[in-house]
């Protein structure tokens, strides 16, 4: 039985990242009559940095990865923590707001985002529809929302909102849940307000819950490219790290693509690590 668990790992894995490492430092010589594959050192990985001091697509993409991070953990996180405990008070039509949270994470990705291209759309989206009919504002000043520098990433930053917060929602909802019912009732009684009910009894107890969000928000920044591809193209200089691997990968440089994954494993896993042991210091973990 335990025999296809370690061949699957072995193909997989450990070969493919065994295979990846070398292909990092090796690419076809394509002057040679076959062409063959040749070792050529850190031609690869000096070549990513002679890009970045040439061009600015990789300034773009770097910041714009970057800045993922206080998306997904300084706007989205507080916001699904708030909602999450609203639910959890059972106000008005809570069970609706629920389905509708979460509505966006059983669509298809892609259809989700095909949704969201449309509303901005130039010529049919309702955004703009609402921009001239209600706001009266010109066709002609209103910008090519996905297309438009100053406007692209923004408005994926705005999607990277609208289609996680809902599944976010969830979890922080179900953490909430799980916390003991006499510790929320003992704090009333001493007359904790919502306030003080949200940031020291509710925030601290599903700390590890917040904390792992705060992670996978880390990982964002390094592993984001669902959004430019499906909604942008690159348009717009839209473009994020793992987006440029992928389309350097369709562009057929798969050695120099190696080398780029290596460098940025080489950067993910430090920063990721700090993230979670920092997250780490600020509450301790209790049990429920």
């Amino acid at each position: 039985m335990i025999a296809i668990p370690m061949l699957h790992f072995i193909v997989f894995t450990l070969y493919i990242n065994v295979d990846s490492l070398l292909m990092a430092f090796q690419n076809v010589d394509y002057e040679a009559e076959t062409q063959r594959l040749i070792f050529v050192g850190w031609d690869n990985f000096a070549r990513f940095f002679e890009e970045f001091r040439e061009g600015d697509m990789w300034t773009h993409a770097v910041i714009n990865s970057v800045l993922y991070l206080p998306v997904t953990v300084v706007i989205m996180l507080p916001l699904s923590v708030f909602a999450g405990y609203f639910l959890y008070r059972k106000i008005p039509l809570s069970g609706a707001y629920k389905v509708i949270f979460f509505l966006p994470n059983i669509i298809s990705v892609v259809v989700l985002a095909i949704v969201f291209r449309n509303m901005f759309d130039s010529n049919i989206g309702p955004i703009n529809a609402i921009l001239q009919n209600v706001f009266h504002i010109p066709r002609e000043k209103i910008p090519y929302w996905l297309i438009d520098e100053n406007w692209a990433m923004t408005i994926l930053y705005l999607y990277a909102i609208w289609a996680g917060i809902g599944y976010n929602v969830v979890l922080i909802f179900g953490a909430i849940t799980r916390v003991p019912t006499e510790v929320i009732e003992s704090g009333r009684l001493d007359g904790v307000g919502m306030c003080r009910e949200i940031f020291q009894v509710i925030i601290p107890i599903i700390w590890p819950t917040i904390s792992t969000m705060v992670v996978f928000g880390m990982t964002t920044v390094f592993t984001q490219y669902i959004h430019p591809m499906v909604l942008t193209a690159g348009s717009g200089k839209t473009y994020t790290i793992a987006y440029m691997i992928i389309t350097k990968v369709n562009q057929g440089q798969l050695y120099y693509s190696a080398a780029l994954g290596i460098m940025l494993l080489i950067v993910a896993v430090p920063a990721v690590q700090f993230v979670k042991w920092l997250c780490s210091k600020i509450y301790d973990t209790v049990e429920t």
